[in-house]
């Protein structure tokens, strides 16, 4: 699409052309008028019927004119606008909160790079009962449990 530029705005060019169903003429023209061939003229050369050029795009196809959503103006936004600048502190303060209320908290494995303990409270997968749990679970689980008449039950509640 051609453009130009007056002064410092630039213009889109506008493309003129005759829609009408019987018209021969499929040139489009770079100013509105009247289509030559599908108006009519008297003997005398004054128009009896005109017919004018619809504006279309550089494709020739109808151009549809957009209409600019307008806001409706409140007392809030009057006073966003009203409002002074925030400085580029404020603003990195802001977005550094927002980094660490959103962040992903950090899983820890072999390999992030750091070097911490492990609990000596938490059990790894895969890691054998001591001697001394076994023994108790055996314990627990005895047959007389389940007929209640074992000794050690006050033991293992």
């Amino acid at each position: 699409m051609f453009k130009w530029v007056i002064g410092d705005i630039m213009v889109m060019q506008k493309y003129w052309k005759c829609l009408a169903e019987d018209c021969g003429d499929e040139a489009t023209y770079h100013h509105k008028g009247l289509c030559r061939s599908c108006t009519d003229y008297s003997e005398s050369g004054e128009v009896l019927n005109a017919v004018s050029r619809v504006r279309v795009t550089d494709k020739g196809t109808p151009y549809e004119k957009h209409e600019p959503h307008r806001h409706k103006v409140s007392k809030s936004n009057f006073l966003d606008a009203r409002r002074r600048k925030m400085t580029n502190k404020e603003r990195d303060y802001i977005i550094e909160q927002y980094e660490q209320a959103h962040a992903t908290p950090h899983v820890h494995d072999e390999n992030c790079g750091h070097d911490i303990e492990p609990d000596p409270q938490i059990m790894e997968i895969g890691e054998s009962l001591t001697d001394a749990e076994q023994t108790f679970d055996t314990l627990v689980e005895s047959d007389c449990c389940a007929t209640n008449t074992c000794s050690h039950k006050g033991a293992a509640q």
